[in-house]
């Protein structure tokens, strides 16, 4: 799971998301990614 804190409009989306894994050569890039609007509960 990949989650973002802040405001999504900062972001100009679609992304670029890319992960790599620590130490290693290994990464992989996505492109054309949105993230959606939060469901979390208010208190």
């Amino acid at each position: 799971m990949v989650g973002i804190e802040g405001d999504r409009a900062q972001l100009g989306c679609p992304c670029t998301l890319k992960l790599w894994e620590a130490g290693a050569p290994r990464t992989v890039t996505l492109g054309n990614v949105t993230f959606p609007v939060s469901q979390k509960a208010e208190p």
